[in-house]
């Protein structure tokens, strides 16, 4: 049941500038990209506008995310030439020419799960399955949301079953 649900990769690449370089174009907290636009980039954060203090004040610093379903070229090319084709997507959409001095990639392989039509049925089957199995538990992205406050809240309840079920066998 775990194996039919399907994953994709993703990425970020993280780019630095001088704000001097840069000027005031970058204004706000990010944008997404809607897929009919077919770029390699899928979202843009303007960390230091949008998060103060996760760059200095003379920093630009932008995080582009890669990878949807049906959309993970960005997987094929090497470093250098993601970063190149960041930096001319920024170039075409944000007017930012200048070389960054920062560049940092993430590549997450097979991580993003994707919910597919008939999930949530798949998950209670599988609520149902793990119940005939006294101290099996599962958490994470693949079940119940791929964000950080799902995430979280899919931490803390399987930690209060985990509480739970030691607490139980205490008394037995």
């Amino acid at each position: 049941m775990l194996g039919t649900i399907p994953y994709v990769s993703t990425a970020t690449v993280s780019l630095a500038f001088d704000k001097s370089e840069v000027g005031e174009k970058v204004k706000r907290h990010g944008f997404l990209v809607p897929r009919t636009e077919g770029e390699l980039v899928t979202g843009c954060t303007w960390e230091s506008s949008k998060w103060p203090g996760h760059a200095p004040p003379e920093v630009v610093l932008a995080r582009c995310y890669l990878g949807w379903s049906g959309h993970e070229e960005f997987a094929e090319l090497d470093d250098a030439a993601l970063i190149e084709r960041v930096r001319d997507f920024l170039r075409r959409v944000a007017e930012i020419s200048t070389q960054p001095f920062f560049a940092r990639i993430f590549r997450w392989d097979n991580a993003l799960p994707q919910y597919t039509v008939g999930h949530l049925e798949r998950m209670s089957s599988l609520g149902q399955l793990l119940n005939s199995h006294s101290g099996l538990l599962l958490t994470g992205a693949a079940f119940h949301g791929v964000g950080l406050p799902d995430c979280i809240r899919d931490g803390y309840l399987t930690a209060e079953m985990v509480v739970k079920a030691v607490e139980e066998r205490k008394t037995q």
